[in-house]
Order: structure tokens, then sequence, then C-alpha cells
């Protein structure tokens, strides 16, 4: 913290990409990056008593930049998943998100039949997202 205070920019990493967290607006004919993540780095940012830079840059770069201290924090909306932990330190969370299945009323659902649908899928495209992870790497 030090540091970021002796240099008075608290620069936070984010993917603009993931309304209502974090997202771009023109205001005053800027493109400013604003939402809920963008809200939380001004309050740090006041607390530590320094400005706020936000970097914009892809989702599979914001830990590289972390730890190459191009950035000194990342708020967007990341999942503090093991593989991600063994890199970096997650605070604690600050948003519980819990996903719903929404259907016209009256509309019957055959909810074990479903869950085995959508865990098949959730496996199949976890399946298909690391086999397209190991051909880019």
């Amino acid at each position: 913290m030090k540091k970021i205070q002796d240099k008075g920019t608290l620069v936070v990493g984010t993917e603009a990409e993931f309304a209502p967290f974090e997202f771009p607006i023109i205001k005053n004919g800027q493109k400013v990056i604003t939402g809920y993540d963008m809200y939380i780095a001004k309050a740090i940012a006041d607390d530590m008593g320094v400005k706020l830079k936000i970097v914009n840059t892809t989702f599979s770069s914001l830990i590289p930049d972390l730890k190459e201290n191009k950035i000194d924090l990342v708020l967007a909306g990341m999942t503090a998943t093991p593989e991600r932990r063994k890199s970096v330190a997650f605070s604690n969370g600050y948003y519980k998100v819990e996903n719903g299945l929404l259907v016209q009323k009256g509309m019957q659902i055959n909810m074990p039949k479903l869950a085995i649908l959508i865990r098949h899928r959730l496996v199949y495209n976890n399946l298909h997202y690391n086999k397209q992870l190991r051909k880019v790497n």
C-alpha cells in the first residue's frame, strides 16, 4: 500500500465487458469505465488518498499484468479458482451469485431430468473449453 500511496495512483485492471460490474459508457464525450466494481475501486482509492486509474484490458492478461506490477489490483468479476489461487491472492468475496431458471407461470419442469441435462452440458462445455485452451497454449 505504501508503494501505491507514494506514487499517488491506484491502478486497477479490468475487462469492461461484464455489466453491471464493469462496462464502458460515454460521459462528456469521453469513454469511461463504470459499474459496481469501479465504485469499489474508487472507494479504495479515496480511502488510500490517491487517484484512480482504470486499465481496460483482456481478461486473460489481468493476472499476468498484476504479477508484472503493471496494475495494482484486479476488479473484474473474477472467481477465485484453485488454479488462480496458486499465483495470486484473493480478497474475501464481496458478491454472491445464485443463478436461477426462469420459466413461464404454470410451466411444469422435471427438475431431476433438467439437472442431469444441465450437468451434462456444463461438463461438455468445460471439456470443450479446456481442449481449446490446450490448442492455444
